[in-house]
């Protein structure tokens, strides 16, 4: 589904004056309305939006990877696909995501490889926090 946005001004003046369902209305609307002060021919935009669905999201190949914060042995891989912004490439979280660490879960949308990547050098920050830190321990560590 369209709507049609007309919006005037410039920069900080920039602002919305109406949404409509068809073109015709929106176009009917400038013409009616270009008054001096209201809306200029010059400067009033009519933009047609595309709604309900994300936008600038696009359906993206992604891979998981899960790595145990003590013994560094691999949970488990996955893949499959999810809308995404063209420009992630990845993220890491901890499990449980509050109270102790357990383990590190990446997600990649680049390859396999870089999930794995991710998720083994957050382990590797986490243990060079904890023998830096003569207070905490893998036990009781929730910050990472």
């Amino acid at each position: 589904m369209k709507v049609y946005l007309v919006a005037a001004g410039e920069y900080s003046d920039y602002h919305v004056v109406g949404l409509f369902s068809t073109p015709e209305l929106a176009q009917a609307y400038i013409d009616t309305n270009n008054l001096p002060g209201v809306l200029s021919a010059n400067f009033a935009d009519m933009e047609e939006i595309e709604i309900d669905h994300l936008v600038g999201f696009v359906q993206r190949e992604y891979w998981t990877a899960s790595i145990q914060a003590k013994s560094g042995d691999w949970n488990w891989q996955s893949s499959g696909t999810e809308p995404a912004s063209p420009l992630a490439r990845g993220s890491v979280r901890t499990h449980p995501q509050a109270g102790p660490v357990s383990s590190f879960i990446a997600t990649s949308f680049v390859s396999q490889e870089h999930a794995n990547k991710l998720a083994a050098e957050a382990r590797q920050a986490w243990l060079r926090k904890q023998t830096t830190s003569s207070t905490s321990s893998p036990e009781s560590d929730p910050d990472v």
